[in-house]
């Protein structure tokens, strides 16, 4: 639809400026891709054709939040997020975003196959991209994506298996749900200097603490 069609809402307006809410960052995804950037990293700059409902909703989520901006004192971004990788998080379809980064788990399944690429970035990251999002005093654009490492699944598996002799990653050819889109995060990366740690050095420093606490 297009964008001047969604409709607003006056009370929200009204209630944000009472807060004195200057501006609204949203959690948005790669997935408002679609099916675009399987081989290639995606940038902005790409029409955004979602293919699932999730990626349709966080677009929605993206027109409407742009279209409230336009016709009231905030302003509205949206940060579309790779897949997040991070130790502690227990209630997910995709649990081995949280076992890579857990030594005690000595079999790690991943629902891809050894070709899948896999655009990665920490949720520590996130959190931080969502910080600078939220308090530069002005931007120059209303979407990014986020900064990300594009692993080969194969590659990530012989990362992981590297780090312990005792440690196994199986890959699952045609499982789970599709890949989601590889990230360009050039645009974030340029505007705010932007650099994240290494995920392999994550992983690293994980199975130093696991080994210092045995």
């Amino acid at each position: 639809r297009d964008l001047h069609s969604f409709p607003t809402r006056r009370s929200s307006d009204l209630e944000a400026a009472k807060a004195g809410v200057k501006r609204f960052v949203f959690g948005s995804s790669m997935g408002v891709y679609g099916r675009e950037g399987k081989n290639v990293p995606v940038n902005e700059e790409v029409a955004a054709t979602p293919s699932e409902v999730y990626g349709g909703a966080k677009r929605y989520v993206e027109l409407y939040g742009e279209n409230l901006a336009a016709s009231s004192a905030s302003e509205f971004v949206a940060l579309r997020i790779a897949t997040v990788l991070g130790l502690g998080v227990r209630n997910t379809a995709s649990p081995w975003r949280s076992q890579i980064f857990d030594p005690s788990v000595q079999q790690v399944v991943m629902p891809c196959g050894s070709e899948a690429v896999l655009s990665l970035v920490h949720v520590e990251d996130v959190a931080e991209m969502l910080f600078l999002l939220a308090s530069r005093e002005c931007l120059l654009h209303r979407r990014y994506n986020t900064p990300a490492e594009n692993w080969r699944a194969g590659d990530l598996k012989k990362a992981i298996e590297s780090l312990s002799s005792s440690r196994t990653v199986v890959l699952q050819d045609g499982a789970g749900a599709p890949t989601p889109p590889v990230s360009n995060g050039e645009r974030f990366t340029a505007e705010f200097d932007y650099r994240a740690r290494p995920i392999l050095e994550r992983l690293r420093a994980a199975h130093r603490q696991s080994e210092a606490l045995l």
